[in-house]
């Protein structure tokens, strides 16, 4: 999307006037290796973003389970069960 409101701008035209003529300068190699380029740095931050946020979400699952345990008595076997992120984290 980025690729196509770029070159509408420098085209200054509608960014739907452009979609045909940016295929078109796909066709271009130096083109394509930019735009592909691209798609592989997107597809590298949504990976590390992915690694990033199971952290995330491990550190506060690790702090519910604390927080149970310490504030209300509750016993970590029963917890791990009932954890909002146990069953979740199960799918993957």
């Amino acid at each position: 999307m980025s690729h196509i409101t770029e070159l509408a701008q420098s085209m200054k035209r509608d960014p739907r006037d452009v979609i045909l003529p940016f295929f078109m300068r796909l066709e271009e190699a130096e083109h394509l290796r930019g735009f592909n380029q691209a798609v592989d740095d997107f597809i590298a931050r949504i990976k590390k973003r992915a690694v990033e946020k199971r952290k995330e979400m491990d550190e506060e699952s690790r702090r519910f389970e604390h927080f149970l345990v310490f504030e209300f008595n509750c016993p970590q076997k029963s917890i791990r069960r009932s954890s909002p992120w146990s069953r979740w984290s199960q799918s993957f």
